[in-house]
Protein backbone atom coordinates (compact mmCIF):
# COMPACT_ATOMS: atom_id res chain seq x y z
CA UNK A 1 0.00 0.00 0.00
CA UNK A 2 0.86 3.92 -0.36
CA UNK A 3 0.93 4.06 3.19
CA UNK A 4 3.42 1.12 3.62
CA UNK A 5 5.89 2.43 0.52
CA UNK A 6 5.79 5.67 2.79
CA UNK A 7 6.93 3.53 5.89
CA UNK A 8 9.77 1.77 3.75
CA UNK A 9 11.38 5.42 2.76
CA UNK A 10 10.32 6.24 6.76
CA UNK A 11 8.40 9.16 5.23
CA UNK A 12 5.98 10.17 8.02
CA UNK A 13 4.30 13.42 6.47
CA UNK A 14 3.58 11.27 3.32
CA UNK A 15 1.99 8.58 5.29
CA UNK A 16 0.15 11.14 7.06
CA UNK A 17 -1.13 12.83 3.75
CA UNK A 18 -2.40 9.65 2.60
CA UNK A 19 -4.11 8.86 5.45
CA UNK A 20 -6.15 12.15 5.17
CA UNK A 21 -6.75 11.39 1.44
CA UNK A 22 -8.28 8.22 2.59
CA UNK A 23 -10.79 10.26 5.40
CA UNK A 24 -11.65 12.74 2.78
CA UNK A 25 -12.31 10.08 0.21
CA UNK A 26 -15.57 9.09 2.46
CA UNK A 27 -14.39 5.57 2.28
CA UNK A 28 -14.60 3.72 5.58
CA UNK A 29 -11.38 3.75 7.81
CA UNK A 30 -10.22 0.53 9.36
CA UNK A 31 -7.84 0.02 12.25
CA UNK A 32 -5.44 -1.51 9.38
CA UNK A 33 -4.60 1.95 7.89
CA UNK A 34 -4.42 3.92 11.45
CA UNK A 35 -1.65 0.75 12.66
CA UNK A 36 0.39 1.23 9.07
CA UNK A 37 0.24 4.97 10.14
CA UNK A 38 1.71 4.51 13.38
CA UNK A 39 4.03 1.98 12.80
CA UNK A 40 5.57 4.84 10.28
CA UNK A 41 5.79 6.99 13.58
CA UNK A 42 7.27 4.26 15.72
CA UNK A 43 9.83 3.78 13.09
CA UNK A 44 11.06 6.83 12.56
CA UNK A 45 10.98 7.56 16.73
CA UNK A 46 8.23 10.39 16.64
CA UNK A 47 6.57 9.56 19.37
CA UNK A 48 4.42 13.27 19.54
CA UNK A 49 2.53 12.17 16.61
CA UNK A 50 2.12 8.77 17.52
CA UNK A 51 0.51 9.60 20.53
CA UNK A 52 -1.65 12.22 18.73
CA UNK A 53 -2.58 9.69 16.05
CA UNK A 54 -3.59 7.15 19.02
CA UNK A 55 -6.00 9.71 20.61
CA UNK A 56 -7.65 10.29 17.15
CA UNK A 57 -8.20 6.11 16.92
CA UNK A 58 -9.27 6.12 20.69
CA UNK A 59 -11.95 8.77 19.34
CA UNK A 60 -12.81 6.51 16.75
CA UNK A 61 -13.15 3.20 18.74
CA UNK A 62 -10.42 2.01 16.36
CA UNK A 63 -7.60 1.02 19.07
CA UNK A 64 -6.73 -3.12 19.14
CA UNK A 65 -3.94 -5.30 20.36
CA UNK A 66 -1.80 -4.00 17.24
CA UNK A 67 -2.00 -0.25 18.18
CA UNK A 68 -0.78 -1.11 21.58
CA UNK A 69 1.64 -3.43 20.76
CA UNK A 70 3.40 -0.87 18.22
CA UNK A 71 2.82 1.65 20.44
CA UNK A 72 5.14 -0.23 23.48
CA UNK A 73 7.64 -0.95 20.68
CA UNK A 74 7.94 2.85 20.24
CA UNK A 75 8.59 3.38 24.07
CA UNK A 76 11.18 0.54 24.12
CA UNK A 77 13.27 2.70 21.23
CA UNK A 78 12.87 5.72 23.07
CA UNK A 79 13.87 3.47 26.86
CA UNK A 80 10.05 4.77 28.31
CA UNK A 81 10.07 2.54 30.77
CA UNK A 82 7.17 4.42 32.35
CA UNK A 83 5.18 4.66 29.58
CA UNK A 84 5.43 1.71 27.85
CA UNK A 85 3.86 0.26 31.90
CA UNK A 86 1.16 3.20 31.41
CA UNK A 87 0.09 1.41 28.04
CA UNK A 88 0.19 -2.11 29.66
CA UNK A 89 -2.45 -0.17 32.47
CA UNK A 90 -4.11 1.56 29.55
CA UNK A 91 -5.21 -1.99 27.64
CA UNK A 92 -6.36 -3.49 30.65
CA UNK A 93 -8.58 -0.45 30.84
CA UNK A 94 -9.77 -0.76 27.49
CA UNK A 95 -10.41 -4.59 27.93
CA UNK A 96 -7.69 -5.45 25.60
CA UNK A 97 -5.36 -8.30 27.38
CA UNK A 98 -1.47 -7.91 26.86
CA UNK A 99 0.05 -10.36 25.02
CA UNK A 100 3.54 -11.68 24.70
CA UNK A 101 4.62 -9.09 22.06
CA UNK A 102 3.07 -6.34 24.93
CA UNK A 103 5.43 -7.87 28.08
CA UNK A 104 8.46 -8.59 26.27
CA UNK A 105 8.67 -5.06 24.92
CA UNK A 106 8.29 -3.74 28.52
CA UNK A 107 10.93 -6.46 29.65
CA UNK A 108 12.84 -5.32 27.01
CA UNK A 109 12.58 -1.84 28.26
CA UNK A 110 13.18 -2.04 31.42
CA UNK A 111 16.17 -4.32 31.24
CA UNK A 112 17.45 -1.37 28.96
CA UNK A 113 16.43 1.34 31.47
CA UNK A 114 17.74 -1.18 34.50
CA UNK A 115 21.52 0.04 34.90
CA UNK A 116 21.87 -3.13 36.17
CA UNK A 117 19.39 -2.92 38.77
CA UNK A 118 16.93 -6.05 36.85
CA UNK A 119 13.88 -5.27 39.36
CA UNK A 120 11.50 -3.90 37.10
CA UNK A 121 12.73 -6.40 34.64
CA UNK A 122 11.65 -9.12 37.02
CA UNK A 123 8.46 -7.21 37.84
CA UNK A 124 7.40 -7.48 34.22
CA UNK A 125 8.11 -10.95 34.22
CA UNK A 126 6.13 -12.01 37.74
CA UNK A 127 3.35 -9.76 36.52
CA UNK A 128 3.27 -11.88 33.11
CA UNK A 129 3.34 -15.16 34.76
CA UNK A 130 0.60 -13.98 37.01
CA UNK A 131 -1.83 -13.51 34.28
CA UNK A 132 -1.05 -16.86 32.21
CA UNK A 133 1.07 -15.17 29.38
CA UNK A 134 3.81 -17.79 28.88
CA UNK A 135 7.28 -16.43 28.66
CA UNK A 136 8.63 -17.80 25.67
CA UNK A 137 12.29 -17.72 23.73
CA UNK A 138 12.22 -13.57 23.22
CA UNK A 139 11.78 -13.45 27.21
CA UNK A 140 14.34 -15.65 28.44
CA UNK A 141 16.84 -14.60 25.75
CA UNK A 142 16.00 -10.79 27.11
CA UNK A 143 16.37 -11.56 30.91
CA UNK A 144 20.03 -13.79 29.91
CA UNK A 145 21.78 -11.22 27.63
CA UNK A 146 21.19 -8.88 30.52
CA UNK A 147 23.05 -11.18 32.92
CA UNK A 148 26.48 -9.38 31.92
CA UNK A 149 27.06 -6.89 35.06
CA UNK A 150 24.99 -8.30 37.77
CA UNK A 151 24.91 -10.27 40.79
CA UNK A 152 24.43 -14.29 40.80
CA UNK A 153 21.19 -14.45 42.33
CA UNK A 154 19.91 -12.36 39.13
CA UNK A 155 21.84 -15.41 37.14
CA UNK A 156 20.08 -18.04 39.14
CA UNK A 157 16.75 -16.61 38.54
CA UNK A 158 17.08 -16.46 34.79
CA UNK A 159 18.05 -19.64 34.39
CA UNK A 160 15.39 -21.02 36.34
CA UNK A 161 12.67 -19.27 34.04
CA UNK A 162 14.38 -20.81 31.63
CA UNK A 163 13.95 -23.86 33.12
CA UNK A 164 10.61 -22.94 34.17
CA UNK A 165 9.40 -22.13 30.35
CA UNK A 166 10.52 -25.73 29.43
CA UNK A 167 11.95 -23.96 25.71
CA UNK A 168 13.95 -26.77 23.69
CA UNK A 169 17.13 -24.33 23.52
CA UNK A 170 18.14 -26.02 20.55
CA UNK A 171 14.90 -24.89 19.07
CA UNK A 172 16.18 -21.36 18.57
CA UNK A 173 19.77 -20.46 17.56
CA UNK A 174 19.76 -17.15 18.82
CA UNK A 175 18.96 -18.76 22.51
CA UNK A 176 21.27 -21.29 22.17
CA UNK A 177 23.98 -18.71 21.79
CA UNK A 178 22.91 -16.68 24.97
CA UNK A 179 22.58 -19.81 26.94
CA UNK A 180 25.92 -20.98 26.49
CA UNK A 181 27.01 -17.10 26.64
CA UNK A 182 25.65 -16.99 29.93
CA UNK A 183 27.10 -20.23 31.06
CA UNK A 184 30.60 -19.36 29.83
CA UNK A 185 30.63 -16.03 31.66
CA UNK A 186 29.17 -17.29 35.09
CA UNK A 187 30.74 -20.37 35.30
CA UNK A 188 28.10 -22.90 35.04
CA UNK A 189 29.85 -25.81 34.05
CA UNK A 190 27.42 -28.25 34.96
CA UNK A 191 24.60 -26.63 32.73
CA UNK A 192 27.37 -26.14 30.23
CA UNK A 193 28.60 -29.79 29.99
CA UNK A 194 24.67 -31.22 29.67
CA UNK A 195 23.91 -28.54 26.77
CA UNK A 196 27.41 -29.95 25.09
CA UNK A 197 26.28 -33.91 25.28
CA UNK A 198 23.07 -32.84 24.55
CA UNK A 199 23.70 -31.03 21.50
CA UNK A 200 24.52 -33.77 19.16
CA UNK A 201 21.53 -35.44 19.34
CA UNK A 202 19.66 -32.46 18.75
CA UNK A 203 20.25 -32.19 15.42
CA UNK A 204 20.33 -28.66 14.73
CA UNK A 205 22.66 -27.62 12.10
CA UNK A 206 24.98 -24.52 13.44
CA UNK A 207 25.69 -21.20 11.78
CA UNK A 208 29.41 -19.43 12.27
CA UNK A 209 28.26 -17.74 15.43
CA UNK A 210 27.22 -20.77 17.13
CA UNK A 211 29.70 -23.02 15.89
CA UNK A 212 31.79 -20.20 17.68
CA UNK A 213 29.62 -20.28 20.88
CA UNK A 214 30.32 -24.49 21.21
CA UNK A 215 34.42 -24.14 20.56
CA UNK A 216 34.41 -21.39 22.73
CA UNK A 217 32.25 -23.81 25.48
CA UNK A 218 34.01 -26.84 24.87
CA UNK A 219 37.57 -25.08 25.55
CA UNK A 220 36.00 -23.45 28.76
CA UNK A 221 34.94 -26.95 30.03
CA UNK A 222 38.56 -28.22 29.08
CA UNK A 223 40.28 -25.86 31.14
CA UNK A 224 38.06 -26.85 34.11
Amino acid sequence: SLIRAAGRDKDVDRAFDVLNKLKESGEKMDVAAYNCVLDVCVSVGDMDRATNLVEEMRQRGTLNQITYNTLLKGYSGKVDLQGAKRIIREMRCQGIQPDDVSYNSVVHTAVSASHGDLSEAWETVDEMERHGIKVDRYTVSIMLKAMRRVNPRDVHRALALLDRSGLDVYSDEILLNTVLETCIRHREYRRLENILSRYRMSGIRPDVHTYSSLIKAAGTLKRV
